[in-house]
């Protein structure tokens, strides 16, 4: 999609023929089909309008997904698993310091002194793990569905008296945010927040695990079968069990934690 094909046609249209089987498979068993191809080559299409270089970086051997271009295929695959948007969803009126909405989380101990309006907040979920400050991962958000299809963390503020306000979660600074902005919703899942530093550690612990494991597959049990060696078992065992404790810490960085939010009028 971003260069040229070699021959006529080009290769994506085998993997088109392909993924028509595997959809007239799944409908004969009863199976839900997930379609990766249709929607990679729309975001490597409109990516290569806006950015032809970098459009490229998506899948940098033709044929092979760099990390953003997995993104996509994520997507594809929760958006078939009928997976919600919504992370959270809340709504507070300034005005009377009361909560409208909480959705997928817990709100307490909402206050207001000195114009400043502050709560405790605990949520069920954490955003989607990615770096918006990564040029080739901000093309493919700018080029697909994925914040809107998968990654809603709205926070609304009604009836405020200031013009502005600085957003404060865990003393990290968020943003200084206008009294309409806050009105219509800020997406907090766009913003470097605790939140989503959260969510990077679970990605990176995940990371880690999948790492181990593949490399205990792939590099020690398939290349040895059938091979005797007195220790081979031991390491295998051990590599389960580093696998094991790589989960356990992986689950454990996902737990839900009570963050602090600050709006102070500016």
């Amino acid at each position: 999609m971003t260069r040229a094909p070699k021959f006529e046609g080009g290769y994506n249209a085998v993997l088109v023929r392909y993924g028509d089987w595997v959809k007239e498979y799944g409908q004969k068993v009863g199976a839900t089909v997930a379609d990766l191809n249709s929607p990679v080559v729309a975001v490597l299409q409109k990516a290569k309008e806006v950015d032809p270089n970098l459009a490229e970086k998506i899948l940098p051997d033709r044929v092979h997904p760099g990390p953003d271009g997995h993104l996509i295929m994520a997507e594809a695959i929760l958006k078939a698993w009928n997976a919600p948007a919504t992370v959270t969803a809340v709504e507070i009126n300034g005005k009377k310091k009361r909560m409208v909405n909480a959705t997928n989380t817990e709100i307490a101990d909402l206050s207001s002194h000195s114009g400043t309006i502050d709560w405790k907040q605990t949520d069920n979920a954490l955003p989607m793990p990615y770096n918006l400050t990564n040029p080739t991962t901000a093309l493919v958000m700018r080029c697909s569905d994925f914040i809107q299809a998968l990654d809603q963390e709205p926070l609304r503020v009604t009836h405020l008296k200031a013009e502005r306000y600085k957003l404060k979660i865990d003393d990290d600074e968020i943003g200084t945010f206008t009294k309409e902005q806050l009105k219509d919703g800020i997406n907090l899942a766009e913003f470097a927040t605790p939140m989503s530093k959260q969510a990077m550690t679970v990605e990176t612990l995940t990371i880690k695990h999948t790492d181990i494991h593949n490399a205990r597959w792939r590099m020690i049990q398939v290349p040895l079968t059938g091979f005797s060696a007195p220790h081979l078992q031991t390491v295998l065992d051990d590599l389960n069990a580093l696998d094991g404790e790589l989960i356990e810490q992986q689950r454990a960085a996902a737990l839900p934690k009570t963050r602090t939010y600050e709006l102070i009028p500016q």
